[in-house]
């Protein structure tokens, strides 16, 4: 299987986003440096095997990434999508829902 190609919607990135922000503030730690560490590596990590993570509640295309700390990743595979050459999958990450945060945003739904 070919390695894939990771991309981020709009809403997955200003996710992102609030995690930096939240994980590296000033006297966030070294336990916040571990989370965000563990967060980028499972990121970097989903194109070598997208399929190695479960589907998410049920559905036939969303799966469901848990990271170290509670975050999850909700990501899906396109196999045919124009930013990729054929036969390369794409990732598309739907968004990142850390511990704290609702988890009815687990839907999928930005």
């Amino acid at each position: 299987m070919q390695v894939g190609r990771l991309l981020l919607s709009a809403p997955a990135a200003a996710d992102l986003g609030r995690v930096f922000v939240w994980l590296s503030q000033s006297g966030a730690g070294p336990r916040a440096t571990a989370r965000l560490a563990a967060l980028t590596r499972a990121l970097h990590d989903l194109p070598d095997a997208p399929y190695r993570w479960p589907l998410h509640r049920g559905s036939a295309a969303l799966r469901r990434r848990s990271v170290r700390g509670g975050y999850v990743v909700l990501y899906r595979v396109l196999e045919d999508h124009p930013a990729a050459s054929p036969g390369e999958p794409v990732i598309e990450v739907v968004s990142v829902v850390g511990p704290g945060e609702n988890r009815e945003r687990l839907s999928g739904e930005p």
